[in-house]
Formats: C-alpha cells, sequence, structure tokens
C-alpha cells in the first residue's frame, strides 16, 4: 500500500511510500533516485572494508548517517563495534546530520558514547528497551523511532502511550508491507486518528531534516 505516511527507515528498495532508504554500505548499492541514509551496519564490518567506507561517508549525498551503532547479541569484538561506531558520531558531528542508530543490548553504552559529542540528533531505530531508558533518550533531545518489532514487545507498547509524540518517528525496517500497519496499530496505542498521528510525525520530519525531505 502507498501512502504519504513517513517512513524513517526501510530496507525495501521498492518501497513507493515517502521514506529514507537504509543502505548498508559495502554491502547495498548506492541508489541514484531515493533520499537515503548510509552507515556500516555491525553486522557487516567483517565483511566490508570499513575504512574506505566511513571515508565515503565524510562527501555522500545522504540525509543521515547510519544505521550504525552496537550489537552485543553478535560475536564480533564489542571494542570494534565501538570504534567504527564512533567514527560514524564523528561524521554525523562534523557533517550536522542526523544519526541513526543500531543499538542490541547495548543501549547504555551507545547513549554513553553519544552523550559525550556534540551532536546534530540521534535517531534510535526500532527502539527496544525500558522507560527509563526511553526517558533519557528524550531528555537528550533525541528521538525514539518504533516499527514492527518494536511492536512485538508489551513493554514497548507501554512506551508508545505515554512518551512525547513530538519525539518519536515510525518505520517498516525490513517488512515489505510498508508503514501503514505502524502508524494504524500506534494510533491505536496514542487514542488519535491517523491523520494526527500522521501530522505530528511530518512535524517532527520538519524539525530533524529542515524541510529536506
Amino acid at each position: 500500500m502507498a501512502t504519504d505516511l513517513f517512513d524513517i527507515h526501510t530496507h525495501n528498495p521498492h518501497s513507493e511510500d515517502r521514506n529514507i532508504y537504509s543502505v548498508r554500505l559495502g554491502v547495498e548499492p548506492i541508489p541514484t533516485d531515493k533520499l537515503y541514509s548510509a552507515g556500516i551496519h555491525p553486522w557487516d564490518i567483517e565483511k566490508v572494508d570499513y575504512q574506505q567506507q566511513i571515508s565515503m561517508l565524510n562527501n555522500a549525498d545522504i540525509l543521515a548517517i547510519g544505521e550504525g551503532g552496537l550489537d552485543y547479541s553478535i560475536g564480533l569484538d564489542k571494542g570494534i563495534q565501538k570504534i567504527i561506531f564512533e567514527q560514524h558520531i564523528t561524521i554525523a558531528e562534523e557533517r550536522r546530520l542526523p544519526i541513526i542508530i543500531h543499538s542490541v543490548k547495548s543501549l547504555s553504552d551507545t547513549i554513553g558514547l553519544l552523550k559525550k559529542r556534540v551532536i546534530n540528533t540521534a535517531i534510535f531505530h526500532s527502539f527496544i528497551g525500558s522507560a527509563e531508558q526511553a526517558e533519557e533518550i528524550i531528555r537528550e533531545g533525541w528521538y525514539l523511532s518504533f516499527g514492527p518489532r518494536s511492536l512485538q514487545s508489551s513493554r514497548c507498547r507501554e512506551i508508545i502511550k505515554s512518551v512525547p509524540i513530538s519525539s518519536i518517528f515510525l518505520e517498516s525496517d525490513e517488512c515489505r508491507d510498508g508503514v501503514w500497519a505502524v502508524y494504524n496499530e500506534v494510533a491505536m496505542l496514542r487514542n488519535i486518528t491517523l491523520e494526527e498521528l500522521k501530522q505530528q510525525i511530518n512535524q517532527n520530519c520538519i524539525k530533524v531534516f529542515e524541510s529536506k525531505i
């Protein structure tokens, strides 16, 4: 279903929604006809020439850095992950671009690294964490992005009901059916109309991306 709903993070190259396509550098080609973000996914660090890909980020025509971050569910050395993630943060800082975060079982370390820097903003994609972590992220002026996996968590469903709507985005991530179902579910959880939710997400989009979308 093609819609005018904003999808901040999709891996579907054929999506017809209004979205930011997420490119896994060194694994997926750079699109020539899409708005996109780009970064080295933690899963790909051992597969790619990450220094070459990091260098490319300095000049790429992108809306955001990422996704990049820390994933402690995989066997890759945490120190290497932190080095690559900090390089993403540096580029986001220097280019004044938002950074889209992948964080699995690593939210405390991820937040700690970001707090040491002066970044434009951070967007925690497919957020699954505690209410306390959600509050800390929002206090920093950062954003939570909820997707299909977030909605599978009863704890996240409760967070969605209570966090400021001015601090969230919605995404389809790897779902090939688009972002409509996520919007519909979040609107029901918030007890607001789909149109009200769409308008607020659009305002968040304008604030973060300065009408570039």
